[in-house]
């Protein structure tokens, strides 16, 4: 049999593994690829690639890999020139949730990100949220100043 020890005796090393796994992941990848459907630079956060093997030929093949558009969730290839260049500089209006153990407190994100100028939507690396993108502002216009002193 086995030797175990005390109940217990790893349970900070456990809680702290734990915390640290719940916690702060880290940054997302975020790329903006043209998208056919939504007509703009728009992020993708996931890519699809179909492997197979068959019994009669063992080889693993595998197709081309496919993105998924995050605002219409699209799938269509890669192609060379898809994805433009990031050319405008952008601060998060996102909010920050913790997680654990104050899940219902925010804090503004703040992160400062660079998009392309094209996109309608942008989503935040930092905190996950999607925003309004810089071509969908300078449709709208500039925010209205506060005129009160």
């Amino acid at each position: 049999m086995g030797q175990t020890g005390p109940v217990g005796g790893d349970l900070p090393a456990v809680l702290g593994a734990i915390a640290r796994e719940w916690g702060r992941v880290g940054p997302l990848s975020v790329r903006y690829i043209h998208c056919d459907v939504c007509e703009a630079p728009a992020p993708h956060l996931a890519e699809i690639q179909v492997f197979s093997v068959t019994a009669s030929d063992p080889t693993l093949v595998g197709s081309p890999p496919e993105v998924v558009c995050g605002v219409c969730a699209t799938v269509h290839p890669r192609v060379v020139g898809d994805e433009p260049a990031r050319d405008t500089a952008v601060i998060c209006r996102g909010r920050v949730r913790r997680r654990w153990p104050l899940h219902r407190l925010t804090r503004p994100c703040a992160a400062r990100l660079t998009v392309p100028a094209t996109a309608r939507v942008i989503t935040c690396p930092t905190c996950g949220t999607d925003q309004p993108g810089p071509a969908r502002e300078q449709r709208r216009g500039p925010a209205p100043r506060d005129t009160a002193s």
